[in-house]
């Protein structure tokens, strides 16, 4: 397996995921792994857990700390009635609307839009 990186000029969350994106489609990547430039890895086994998993698009369990008090974030449910939503912070009892998109592995072709 081969990886490319590559340096953004575009400041914004969005312009540079989808600078990456539009890379990866170009390129005929198999894969495309977006991560924050905030995030970090705690697990050495994270990429080959995450190539294991079974999906387009698959999000490792979120952790962060507000007030000192460790979150987790399993993704939520949207409700476009009223145009908001909910985050999770325990596992789900059905699959989540969206997933945190801090970190996240993709086939490039199931975020062509």
């Amino acid at each position: 397996m081969s990886t490319s990186s590559i340096q953004s000029p575009i400041s914004v969350l969005a312009g540079g995921n989808n600078l990456g994106i539009d890379f990866a489609l170009k390129n005929n990547a198999e894969y495309t792994l977006l991560i924050n430039n905030d995030a970090t890895v705690e697990e050495k086994s994270f990429l080959v857990d995450m190539l294991h998993a079974k999906g387009d698009i698959i999000s490792p369990l979120v952790k962060y700390k507000v007030d000192n008090q460790l979150i987790y974030d399993y993704g939520g449910r949207v409700d476009y009635l009223f145009g908001h939503n909910t985050h999770f912070h325990s596992p789900p009892s059905t699959p989540p609307d969206y997933i945190p998109a801090s970190v996240f592995l993709s086939k490039p072709k199931s975020l062509k839009g």
